[in-house]
């Protein structure tokens, strides 16, 4: 670890083009752009065309290890047999999320509980419930079930964190969230060991809370000693090596300067995106996160057709493992379609929109505000190809839609009408766009 001098010198200067400090180390795609109201939703989605391979088992990458995660203590009464139900529950729906979690070093918790970890993507994808919500319930459950310090509290806190970086937030609390990381990473060595794969992956967390924080030089520092003992500890080929490995490209990405930084980066991505694939398949969910995180370096990179064929392959991937409206597949989809719309591909990026917007429908309503939300999306990526007046219509709904079921003094309402004007004032329509803002 480096010392707190060195990691607080300020913010890495030498940010990749385009980055920020307060967006932390998941590089979101900006790619402005389009789509249609609605091609057929059982269309073949880009990529599909490649054989897709069923994700392994959770088992089947198990590695043996003196530092697994203890299996929890079964009661007998009835009481304590619901809370234990409760707790196989959040842990199951925690562990199937598709998030930078591991599951490789949690002990078995049942058929049952087993069943619901298959399920958990499905059930989140429902609107049921998310992983950070659900490593929150395992860890209050373990805490005062078995104490604070009692190693499975401490395990269980330490995926929350990373649930907690991963999934985003304020980044005003970054600090803060760094130093609790670092603090964790303290207690989990001192429970664990320090070269278990426990402590290392705390210390991975602790890393990439001080990336999400702006200190990506501090963070490089630390995530290349954690991928040093992780390989020389549990070898090569081990998740926590991987996913080590996984995370210090990252740092090295947003510590480095320009382009050149960002290309060895998605060279070092796309190493560890082999070795996963060769270790636990080619859709097991740490490889597909690895794949996410060298198609938003190969956008930094501005290999925008490589970038393309990476996310419809991780597209192809998650529609053949998880439900359709998957908050996964949902988020692969849009950067896929965002990616065509960027190469001017507007058939393509509108066919990814119909597809998005008619299983956001099907499964939350058409005037849910994510459906809405991808309509505007829609039309932003129409005015940006160029089709105006698909723009100026897809708009109009969306506004009108806002309006009605949210009322028509809500900011979501009055945002949508205002871009309405917007448009109107773009193609020239002055006296539609002052009517319009007058009105609204």
């Amino acid at each position: 670890m480096i010392s707190e001098t060195d990691r607080k010198t300020g913010p890495s200067a030498a940010q990749a083009p385009g980055a920020r400090a307060d967006q932390g180390f998941v590089l979101p795609l900006a790619l402005a752009m389009s789509c249609v109201f609605c091609v057929s939703c059982t269309s073949a989605p880009e990529g599909s065309g490649s054989t897709a391979r069923s994700a392994p088992e959770a088992d089947s990458v198990s590695l043996e290890t003196d530092a697994s995660f203890p299996e929890a203590e079964v009661t007998t009464s009835e009481t304590d047999a619901a809370d234990r139900e409760a707790y196989d529950a959040a842990a199951a729906m925690a562990m199937g999320h598709r998030l930078y979690l591991p599951v490789w070093d949690l002990a078995p918790m049942g058929d049952a509980a087993e069943g619901l970890r298959r399920d958990a993507e499905g059930v989140s994808g429902a609107g049921s419930g998310n992983a950070v919500d659900a490593w929150s319930a395992f860890a209050a459950y373990a805490g005062s079930e078995y104490g604070e310090d009692d190693p499975r509290t401490l395990a269980a806190r330490s995926r929350l964190m990373r649930g907690e970086l991963v999934s985003g937030g304020d980044a005003a609390k970054a600090a803060e969230v760094a130093k609790r990381a670092e603090a964790l990473s303290g207690l989990i060595t001192e429970a664990f060991g320090g070269d278990s794969p426990e402590a290392l992956y705390a210390r991975e967390t602790a890393g990439l809370a001080m990336l999400s924080d702006g200190y990506a030089l501090g963070a490089m520092a630390d995530l290349e000693a954690v991928a040093a003992a992780s390989e020389r500890g549990l070898g090569p080929a081990h998740p926590q090596t991987l996913s080590a490995r996984r995370s210090l490209a990252l740092a090295a990405r947003e510590a480095g300067e320009g382009p050149e930084s960002a290309a060895r980066a998605a060279e070092d991505l796309a190493l560890v995106s082999k070795a996963q694939a060769a270790a636990f398949g080619a859709e097991h969910p740490e490889r597909l996160a690895t794949e996410r995180a060298l198609a938003e370096t190969l956008v930094q990179v501005g290999d925008l057709a490589a970038a393309r064929v990476t996310y419809a392959a991780i597209l192809a991937a998650l529609e053949h493992s998880r439900p359709p409206s998957a908050p996964a597949v949902l988020e692969a989809r849009l950067a896929l379609a965002g990616l065509a719309a960027g190469q001017g591909d507007l058939p393509s990026a509108r066919s990814l929109m119909d597809r998005q917007i008619c299983e956001l429908a099907g499964a939350k309503g058409e005037d849910h505000p994510d459906t809405l939300k991808a309509r505007e999306y829609l039309a932003r990526l129409l005015w940006n190809a160029g089709e105006s007046a698909d723009a100026l219509d897809e708009q109009a709904g969306v506004a009108e839609t806002w309006e009605r079921t949210a009322g028509d003094g809500d900011s979501r309402t009055l945002f949508a009408w205002r871009s309405l004007a917007w448009l109107h004032a773009a193609m020239g329509d002055s006296d539609a766009a002052l009517g319009i803002l007058s009105s609204k």
